[in-house]
Formats: C-alpha cells, sequence, structure tokens
C-alpha cells in the first residue's frame, strides 16, 4: 500500500473499526445491509511506527453491548 491509496473493506458482522488500535480507529465501517458493513478510505501512514515495511492494523468488531475482539490484519507499506 501507498500513503493516500483508497482501500475498500467489506464484512459481515456487527460493528466494526480499522486502525492502529481499537481505541483510536482510522475508520468507521458503515452498515451496507443487514450484517454487512463497509467503508472505502484514503489509507494514511500518520501514527504509524513506519511508514514503509510491514505494520498491522486492527480490524475490531463491536458488539452493541460493548463487548468487542480484534483481528490484527498486516499491511505492506511501499514507501514514495
Amino acid at each position: 500500500m501507498k500513503d493516500g491509496q483508497p482501500v475498500t473493506i467489506s464484512v459481515i458482522t456487527s460493528g466494526l473499526s480499522l486502525g492502529p488500535s481499537s481505541v483510536t480507529p482510522q475508520v468507521a465501517l458503515s452498515s451496507i445491509g443487514p450484517g454487512k458493513w463497509q467503508s472505502t478510505f484514503n489509507f494514511g501512514t500518520e501514527g504509524l511506527p513506519s511508514v514503509s515495511g510491514n505494520v498491522n492494523e486492527l480490524l475490531t468488531a463491536t458488539t452493541s453491548l460493548g463487548a468487542s475482539t480484534s483481528l490484527r490484519v498486516p499491511f505492506t507499506i511501499i514507501g514514495l
């Protein structure tokens, strides 16, 4: 991925967010149908430990009762 590259995420689950941590997500996914969530955004390298190499973002699912779980999503950042 490159800084500013468009990214699309589509998932079937409850509420979702993606970012460097579950506390500070980069983007919240919007519901596009029953149990389906999606977001398109320009990927940014701000807040990452490096602007090139391998990094992990967290895809965090949260229930209406506040319980959550996260899945590490590995990315390779391509420097300009």
